[in-house]
C-alpha cells in the first residue's frame, strides 16, 4: 500500500480547488523557463546539473529514548475519586444522562454542508466536509483544535447507524474553559450541540469547570473521550454525558439545578494522566525535547491499536511523534503495571522535520502531518498549511495544501479518508480527503 501511495503521489498533476476555482500545473521534463519562455536545459556534458536536495526524513528515536516517555496517573486522586464522584452525583438524581446522538440531533446549532471557504485542497483528492454555523465560524469566543468521530469510536464507524464527529475547542475572547461539539453530518444537513468539559468535585457543587486548558487534541475510543492539553491527557466518559437543567453562567449544582456556563450539556472527567509531574502547570512540557514530551495533537491508529500524539514546535521542525498502546477493555492507555489503570509508556517514537506541526494521523503504514509548507515564511500570517506524509524512516513529501492553520488530523479506516479541521476565524472548515489519486 505504501509503495503504491508514493508512486501515485510523486510527480502527479495537482489542482487547486476552492470557491469554484480550479487550476492545474504540469510537470515539464528537460525544460526550464527563460524570460517566461520554455527553453531546453544544458546537456550534462555542457554543464553538470545541480544535485537535488535530499528530502527530510521521519526519524525513529532510540528505544532508550522512547522508554522515557510516560503517561503518569495518580490512581487514587485522578481516577478512583473521580469515578466515585461521578457515580455519586448520578445516584443522587441530581443529573440525568443523555446520548451523544441526542446532542448531535438536538439541532442546537445548524451548520453548512460542503466546504464554505477556499481551502487550497487538491481537487483530485475528492475533498468533502462541512462548516460550523456563522457564529462558531467567526471564532470570537471559541477556537477549534482537535477532531475525532464515530470512525474512531468503534470498528463499525457509526453510533446507532449514524456518522458522528467530535471537535474540541479552547476558550477565546475571555472564555477560560474548554468544550467539545458533537455533530452529525449526513450529506444533506449538519447539526450539532456544544458540551462543556467539567471535573467532578464530590461536594455540594457537584462539578466544576476545567479552566486554563487548550484542548489540543481529542480521540473518541470506545466509551472514552481522550483530550490532550500539552502535558496532560484528560479522560472523559461518553456514558456519563449530563443534560443540564439551567442555562446560567455558574458551573455546578445550585438549588437542585445543574448548570454549565450557558451549555446545555456537560461531560465529566473520569481520569487524568500527565507526561511530567502531577502538579505541573497545564502545558508544562518541552516541545522538541529532550525532556517532558508534549501532547499537542491526538489521533487514533486503529490498525495498530495505538493513540498517536504529536508535538507543535514553533517555526521549526523537531516535534516528536509517539505511539501509546491502548487497552480495549478500559478504552484507556495500556498500563505497564498489574493494574487495569496505571502508568503507560510510549511504544515507539519519531522526530518529524515538519515545521509548526499541528496534527498527525496514521493509517497503520503512513504518517500524515499538518504544518507549515516547505519554504514558507513562518512569520507570515494567514498562510495555507500543507498536508505532508512519510513512512517511518522515510522521506517527507507534500500531499496537498490545506486550510489556513490546519490543526488535528484523523484517519477513517472504513472510508479510507483523512479528516481534519482548521482554526482560522471566519474561514473555519472540517474537511476530508482521499490520500490517493
Amino acid at each position: 500500500m505504501r509503495s503504491k501511495l508514493f508512486a501515485k503521489l510523486r510527480g502527479a498533476p495537482t489542482a487547486r480547488e476552492g470557491s469554484g476555482r480550479r487550476t492545474a500545473t504540469a510537470l515539464l521534463t528537460g525544460l526550464t523557463l527563460v524570460g517566461g519562455f520554455a527553453a531546453a536545459q544544458p546537456a550534462a556534458a555542457d554543464a553538470a546539473a545541480a544535485p537535488e536536495a535530499a528530502a527530510p526524513k521521519l526519524v525513529k528515536e532510540s528505544q532508550d529514548r522512547t522508554r522515557t516517555y510516560h503517561l503518569n496517573i495518580d490512581w487514587k486522586n485522578d481516577y478512583d475519586n473521580l469515578g466515585k464522584a461521578v457515580t455519586g452525583l448520578e445516584k443522587s438524581g441530581a443529573v440525568k444522562t443523555a446520548s451523544a446522538l441526542s446532542v448531535a440531533q438536538s439541532a442546537q446549532h445548524t451548520g453548512r454542508k460542503g466546504l464554505c471557504h477556499n481551502t487550497e485542497l487538491d481537487g483530485t483528492l475528492k475533498w468533502d466536509g462541512f462548516c460550523w454555523d456563522p457564529k462558531d465560524d467567526a471564532g470570537k469566543d471559541w477556537t477549534p483544535q482537535g477532531l475525532t468521530g464515530s470512525h474512531d469510536a468503534n470498528r463499525t464507524g457509526t453510533i446507532d447507524g449514524h456518522h458522528l464527529y467530535v471537535a474540541s475547542w479552547h476558550g477565546a475572547g475571555g472564555n477560560k474553559g474548554h468544550r467539545v461539539s458533537i455533530a452529525e453530518s449526513d450529506g444533506t444537513k449538519m447539526t450539532y450541540g456544544h458540551v462543556l468539559l467539567v471535573r467532578p468535585t464530590g461536594g455540594a457543587q457537584g462539578f466544576a469547570p476545567v479552566d486554563g486548558r487548550h484542548a489540543d487534541g481529542v480521540v473518541w475510543y470506545g466509551s472514552k473521550l481522550l483530550v490532550a492539553n500539552g502535558n496532560e491527557l484528560e479522560v472523559y466518559d461518553m456514558r456519563h454525558l449530563w443534560k443540564m437543567d439551567s442555562r446560567e453562567e455558574r458551573v455546578g449544582m445550585s438549588g437542585g439545578k445543574a448548570s454549565a456556563r450557558w451549555h446545555d450539556w456537560a461531560l465529566p472527567m473520569v481520569a487524568r494522566y500527565t507526561t511530567g509531574p502531577r502538579d505541573g502547570a497545564p502545558g508544562a512540557c518541552e516541545p522538541g525535547g529532550p525532556g517532558t514530551i508534549c501532547l499537542s495533537s491526538l489521533s487514533l491508529d486503529r490498525a495498530s491499536g495505538t493513540l498517536v500524539s504529536g508535538e507543535f514546535t514553533k517555526h521549526h521542525g523537531g516535534g516528536r511523534i509517539a505511539r501509546w498502546s491502548l487497552d480495549e477493555a478500559t478504552a484507556m492507555p495500556k498500563s505497564t503495571t498489574s493494574d487495569n489503570v496505571g502508568t503507560a509508556q510510549a511504544s515507539v517514537s519519531y522526530v518529524s522535520p515538519v515545521s509548526d506541526m499541528q496534527g498527525v494521523a496514521s493509517d497503520g503504514e503512513t504518517f500524515y502531518m499538518a504544518g507549515l509548507c516547505p519554504g514558507d515564511d513562518p512569520e507570515k500570517d494567514a498562510q495555507y498549511s500543507c498536508l505532508q506524509y512519510a513512512a517511518p524512516g522515510g522521506e517527507v513529501r507534500t500531499l496537498t495544501k490545506g486550510p489556513i492553520y490546519t490543526q488535528n488530523l484523523s484517519w477513517d479506516p472504513n472510508a479510507k479518508r483523512l479528516w481534519g479541521l482548521n482554526e482560522r476565524p471566519g474561514k473555519t472548515v472540517v474537511f476530508s480527503i482521499k490520500t490517493t489519486r
